[in-house]
């Protein structure tokens, strides 16, 4: 028996053949929840079941995930939701075998790829479980890890977010991403806006609108991204739930000059 997944256009595939499924972006999991968004202003809070989220989870950030079409060199991982039955699609990278009776010869198409099929519930935040900041460290390290192997920066930023009356920044965001230096080294980025003001491991900034953090790029440098990051968030007034990751193609967004970014050496 196999345990193949079913696919979209295979007769025991869930949902039925011309039923209607919206794109979605999705947020960054945390405490067994992800949050899905058709627009900036329309959003939902959604449970996985166990093994369904670590799937998920491991998905996350591994450049498996379709995107948005970039924009300026920038996209977001996006997925299909089936509304009547909480179906959510997403690309998972696994190829998907040619039927070789059926394909042309000579058919020079790009191959296609798999779809994981997760199972979601309307959730509250009170259902998280553990602790989503935390596992939010884990996620966003794991993340950059995978981008930089990439060649890609890393922008941690809310969606939807409405700032305050006196806010210094009307959209914050932890940029992360790896810079070569005057002298040809390359160091780890990390740079939040607004300047983190209350936390224990970002030192204190000149500007308020603004910090700028750099080391070079070893292990160590790479595996404090997720924690500066999420230090910085909490400073925004927002949730675990409220922030997306956007990967950013650093010769689409600032030219080729500055995209000779080469990956960080974990040896």
């Amino acid at each position: 028996m196999s345990d193949r997944t079913p696919q979209p256009g295979d007769a025991d595939f869930p949902i039925e053949e011309g039923a209607t499924v919206a794109p979605m972006l999705l947020g960054i999991p945390a405490g067994g929840l992800i949050r899905l968004w058709s627009s900036p202003e329309e959003s939902a809070l959604y449970s996985v079941d166990e093994e369904g989220y670590e799937e998920l989870a491991v998905l996350i950030g591994s450049g498996a995930i379709a995107r948005t079409f970039p924009v300026n060199g920038r996209s977001q991982e996006a997925g299909m939701f089936h509304d009547e039955s909480g179906l959510l699609l997403v690309q998972n990278g696994e190829p998907v075998e040619v039927d070789q009776d059926t394909a042309a010869d000579g058919d020079t198409e790009m191959p296609e790829f798999g779809t994981s099929i997760f199972t979601l519930n309307p959730a509250g935040e009170e259902q998280a479980q553990d602790d989503p900041w935390a596992e939010l460290e884990e996620t966003v390290t794991q993340v950059v890890v995978d981008s930089f192997a990439r060649g890609e920066l890393v922008v941690v930023e809310p969606l939807g977010y409405t700032p305050d009356g006196d806010a210094l920044v009307e959209n914050p965001y932890v940029l992360i991403g790896l810079a070569q230096q005057e002298d040809g080294t390359i160091h780890v980025l990390v740079e939040g806006s607004p300047a983190p003001a209350k936390s224990e491991i970002w030192p204190p900034s000149d500007d308020p609108r603004g910090a700028t953090l750099t080391a070079p790029a070893d292990e160590d440098a790479v595996n404090v991204t997720g924690s500066l990051a999420i230090d910085a968030v909490k400073e925004w007034g927002v949730g675990p739930w409220d922030l997306i990751i956007t990967y950013v193609d650093p010769a689409e967004a600032f030219g080729a000059g500055e995209a000779e970014q080469p990956p960080a050496d974990e040896d």
